[in-house]
């Protein structure tokens, strides 16, 4: 997997994402059609809060599920 910086930027894009879960892009858009994963809607394009993550991850953290 390519790495790619994670920018300041409020708003992140699916591979930004991605790097940040350490996953594969394909599983973050798996994730957003099954709404598994929080995410906004900017037209047509899925944008990610990191903030949001941090709160998604600490809470599979906290239940013992898995994150990916």
């Amino acid at each position: 997997m390519a790495t790619t910086a994670l920018p300041e930027a409020r708003l992140w894009n699916v591979q930004q994402a991605a790097a940040y879960l350490g996953v594969r892009p394909s599983w973050v858009y798996e994730a957003v059609r099954g709404a598994r994963l929080p995410h906004v809607h900017v037209g047509k394009h899925v944008r990610f809060l990191r903030d949001d993550l941090d709160t998604w991850i600490a809470e599979r953290r906290a239940d013992g599920q898995r994150t990916s």
